[in-house]
């Protein structure tokens, strides 16, 4: 058994899913969100006056208007990810939110630790159903390092046991990496970055987080 199985395989597991896990859960998911919207008006201030940095890849790279694909894929992605784990997940959605909290939250820290202006010739992503209705509550221009749109799905592979919904997600993270680097609305540094950091989350929280979540969780059942 490869090292992920064995650890997704503490996961499976667990004892049956409790309304207050699950309910402190979502409300570290919501806090980390709460947070990372106080950040992008942080970094959207101090983005307009920060550097912009250069960037090989992007020099290179042509910018390509898919920008349709950038709210699309990145809807597309959240609604399979939402009814796999409604079907498939049930009894670890608190685990899954848990995850997506340190997420959120991390990205949110590193965000205003490095503040960026957004690269030179980024086409505007500022058009649409999805950015007109939710859109600007969620992303703002500067808000740079690193990627969401690849970390979420990237995330969501790790996190699933089913090989197939895996190997969607990935593909899902591979396609939103290509998609802000042709817009060049992030720097080639915030999509590898965002494989690396969400990688090192995940495992940080299986190897640590995890048990202590664990151990409340038997303290309370007694």
């Amino acid at each position: 058994m490869s090292s992920r199985e064995e650890l997704k395989s503490a996961v499976t597991n667990k004892p049956p899913l409790r309304s207050s896990e699950l309910a402190a859960s979502v409300a570290a998911l919501l806090a980390a969100m709460a947070f990372n919207h106080m950040a992008d008006g942080y970094i959207e201030r101090v983005g307009e006056h920060a550097p912009v940095s250069p960037d090989l890849i992007l020099r290179h790279l042509p910018g390509v208007d898919v920008s349709g694909l950038y709210w699309w894929g990145a809807a597309a992605f959240v609604a399979f990810a939402t009814v796999v784990a409604l079907w498939r997940e049930r009894p670890r959605l608190a685990y899954f939110a848990r995850a997506y909290a340190i997420l959120v939250f991390s990205r949110a820290c590193l965000m205003v630790l490095t503040p960026l202006h957004i690269p030179d010739g980024a086409i505007s992503v500022d058009a649409g159903v999805i950015h007109d209705s939710i859109g600007t509550m969620l992303t703002v221009h500067h808000d740079l390092f690193f990627s969401m749109h690849t970390a979420s799905p990237f995330l969501a592979g790790l996190l699933f046991r089913d090989r197939w919904a895996s190997a969607v997600c990935f593909g899902f993270a591979l396609l939103m990496a290509a998609t802000v680097l042709l817009l060049k609305t992030h720097y080639s540094l915030d999509v590898a970055g965002a494989f690396l950091v969400t990688y090192a989350l995940y495992r940080l929280q299986r190897r640590w987080l995890e048990p202590r979540v664990r151990g409340w969780a038997r303290g309370e059942s007694r």
